[in-house]
């Protein structure tokens, strides 16, 4: 084995003990302090890119590391603390610090930091995005945690986590940071809107059941807090027919859901007829006897429609249809 290889497994094992005292200090919910972790951290990972010529292994598993402590800050914080918006703006310093140089590669046998070499390059890390004006892996990482862990009973209980974490990618959505977080609502979208489901926990439903089958009530709740968070700008997304159609997008996050088929729908992606689909679904829901649903989707309605209003292009001539 060798030394980059040893070096990057004594990380892996430092970094799983680091997980571990995340969890157990993100289960204090709204009093937990990740926030100041994300913050410290930050900093770090400058230093360890600009300053020394650490491998890019090393340094990518730290970047990894650190969007596991976002995302499960974000997730045990209620959808209306304020500590969202505060993780929000320290991310977006570190963005603004734009695409940062590492020094050449050190030679051999010398000490990373001994490196004192003026030479300095831009190094594009594996998933091509750049360090940190792209907030490298914040896509693969989000999107991973929604498609694995966001739809699964891990997030069920009386924590809320799930609309927690909607509500962090609706302010991530409301400043801009769309390359992943418009992958994660589109998906929310076609979960809860496009996808045939009962409106309602059946009374008799087994628990293995509730694992995998969602009710449509359970979802809207978290739709209607990304909607909140996201201040009328998810619909920038529809409105620009924004593309996030990739090779490493699953066509059961951006394709269409069978609702949508049904109805006539034929593009996978964000587009005005599809916006327009969503509307109408939430108008039927709005209608339903289910006081639950009815209220969530008609809150849904009212960003939806307020944000119609206070836009130009494709979807304002729809506020009328």
């Amino acid at each position: 084995m060798g030394q980059q290889d040893e070096a990057l497994r004594s990380l892996q094992a430092a970094l799983r003990i680091s997980r571990g005292h995340i969890d157990e200090e993100a289960q204090r919910g709204n009093c937990h302090t990740l926030d100041v972790t994300v913050q410290s951290h930050i900093p770090v990972l400058t230093f360890r890119y600009v300053r020394t010529t650490i491998p890019m292994p090393l340094i990518e598993a730290e970047i990894h590391h650190f969007w596991n402590t976002v995302i499960k800050a974000a997730k045990h914080w209620d959808a209306s603390n304020p500590k969202h918006d505060t993780l929000v703006r320290y991310l977006l310093s570190a963005r603004s610090m734009g695409t940062l140089k590492r020094p050449q590669p050190t030679l051999e046998g010398e000490t990373p930091e001994a490196n004192q070499s003026d030479q300095q390059e831009i190094i594009i890390c594996s998933d091509g995005s750049k360090f940190w004006s792209d907030l490298p892996f914040l896509s693969q990482d989000l999107v991973e945690e929604w498609t694995q862990r966001f739809y699964t009973a891990e997030y069920d209980g009386e924590n809320n986590l799930r609309s927690n974490l909607a509500s962090f990618v609706g302010r991530l959505i409301s400043v801009g940071v769309w390359n992943g977080p418009a992958v994660c609502a589109l998906s929310l979208f076609r979960e809860t809107l496009e996808t045939s489901r009962p409106v309602v926990q059946a009374l008799d439903a087994s628990s293995s059941q509730k694992e995998t089958n969602f009710n449509v009530q359970t979802l809207l709740c978290a739709l209607q807090q990304m909607l909140y968070y996201s201040e009328e700008r998810i619909i920038d997304l529809s409105n620009n027919s924004h593309n996030i159609a990739d090779s490493t997008v699953a066509q059961d996050i951006s394709g269409l859901g069978e609702l949508a088929v049904q109805s006539g729908l034929s593009s996978s992606g964000y587009y005005p007829d599809r916006w327009h689909f969503w509307v109408q679904r939430l108008e039927n829901l709005a209608k339903s006897e289910l006081s639950g649903a009815s209220d969530s989707a008609e809150c849904c309605l009212d960003v939806m429609r307020s944000a119609a209003k206070n836009i130009q292009g494709p979807l304002a001539s729809r506020l009328d249809s």
